[in-house]
């Protein structure tokens, strides 16, 4: 059912297990899906991530394709990430490194430097 409408059901699931996908949060940041009726998590994966519309808080779709040039319009950004980005430690968003480092306390400053002066 889903190649029916032009998904791929591996993509599917890639967004569903990355962990970065929430319906409140994609309804409160884009109200024009709220008020089309049309069911949010279709809209994302068919029309949404196209637009570079992000999945959640934890995923900037617009922020990931200009910092990592992912600007084939066939290549979904969260798959992208999900099945390569993440395996090569590229960050889901731009703040990502560095508040989970800080809340883990596992970065020390020299290595936050050091991962600023890399981006």
């Amino acid at each position: 059912m889903l190649s029916l409408i032009g998904l791929d059901p591996d993509d599917v699931l890639a967004v569903l297990a990355s962990g970065f996908w929430s319906e409140s949060w994609y309804l409160e940041q884009y109200p024009d899906v709220a008020l089309s009726g049309e069911v949010p998590f279709l809209h994302y994966l068919v029309q949404g991530w196209r637009e570079l519309r992000s999945p959640g808080p934890g995923f900037d779709a617009r922020w990931y394709s200009v910092k990592y040039r992912v600007d084939d319009p066939a290549v979904h950004p969260l798959v992208h990430y999900v099945r390569e980005g993440q395996a090569a430690g590229l960050r889901p968003r731009a703040d990502a490194a560095s508040q989970t480092g800080q809340q883990l306390g596992w970065l020390t400053p020299s290595v936050q430097d050091d991962m600023s002066d890399a981006s």
